[in-house]
């Protein structure tokens, strides 16, 4: 009974999404979150999490517990992407006691909070312990939906996250393309999950893996930013232009050319190096220079990329 009931949540509220109505300025959940995700997708952050707060208080006060769950995790997910993990740290602890208490831990929002965690411990490099929480799910999710479903897909690719990290190169690509290639065959399903996770955590597990194996480290880079391009593509048609998720992705495009930067430094050519080296540089410092941008606008300065943009854009001068 209730996973009907949250999957008659799931399909109210989806359509209201794709097609961007107008918020709501008072009312019920139901119209609270509408307006959360309408703010959400114009990258107004706080004008989203307060939508989604007084949501969430609605459906606590109607009773209706999957859709307070499926809420409290959307705050936790806002929350971690502004920056702000303590709050999400918080929201995250209490709805796990809500969501097991009412269903368990077989099902699909448990899955997504547990994502979630493991994204809180992987913002200040806790890996092992985002392991953790990122296997959990994926577990679950190859028992309820087998691994040719798109939410296993997400969890691949939060695995492959994992694995990018630890520098465990052959691992991460393995389950990062068969992430991607799971999504591209069930795009009919992918609005069930970040996408554009799962296709830049490709992009970046391809640049990694091929990096060392194709005899031009250059060409590694360039199909890189074809795989990070269409992110950009999702991105931009979820949530518009300027938002923190472009950002990021203009940052990881940029990172490919200071890969070549790197990679010319340590093996440098016969002719001269800063014929090849000062183009690269201008392609860098327009990708960041964008991310710093678009990073500043959508928060107010107060988020910790910036200052790591900043300096990473300096090194190039």
């Amino acid at each position: 009974m209730h996973r009907l009931g949250l999957c008659t949540f799931f399909l109210t509220l989806f359509p209201l999404f794709i097609f961007g109505l107008v918020p709501s300025k008072s009312g019920t959940g139901k119209e609270y979150f509408q307006s959360g995700e309408f703010f959400r997708t114009h990258s107004d952050y706080d004008q989203a999490l307060g939508n989604y707060q007084n949501a969430a208080k609605c459906f606590a006060t109607e009773h209706l517990d999957s859709s307070y769950a499926v809420t409290q995790n959307r705050v936790a997910e806002l929350l971690l992407l502004i920056s702000r993990n303590d709050e999400a740290s918080t929201i995250l602890k209490n709805n796990e006691a809500f969501i097991t208490s009412h269903w368990g831990r077989m099902n699909e929002l448990y899955c997504t909070w547990a994502d979630l965690l493991g994204d809180y411990f992987m913002s200040f490099s806790d890996v092992e312990a985002a392991r953790t929480y990122y296997e959990h799910a994926y577990q679950i999710r190859l028992k309820l939906f087998g691994d040719d479903d798109v939410r296993t897909a997400y969890s691949m690719a939060q695995m492959a996250s994992y694995f990018n990290f630890k520098i465990t190169v052959d691992s991460a690509y393995f389950l990062a393309q068969k992430a991607y290639l799971i999504c591209q065959q069930h795009q009919e399903q992918t609005h069930l999950i970040d996408e554009v996770k799962v296709i830049s955590t490709y992009a970046y597990s391809y640049k990694i893996y091929f990096g060392n194996r194709i005899r031009e480290f250059r060409l590694s880079r360039i199909e890189a930013r074809k795989i990070y391009q269409v992110a950009l593509d999702k991105v931009r048609k979820n949530y518009g232009s300027k938002s923190i998720n472009e950002a990021a992705l203009y940052r990881s495009i940029g990172n490919t050319y200071t890969d070549q930067i790197l990679d010319l430094i340590y093996n440098p050519p016969q002719w001269s190096l800063r014929r090849i080296k000062d183009p690269i540089f201008r392609e860098a410092k327009a990708y960041y220079i964008k991310s710093a941008e678009m990073i500043k606008n959508t928060t107010g300065g107060s988020h910790p990329d910036l200052s790591t943009v900043y300096l990473v854009t300096s090194l190039l001068y």
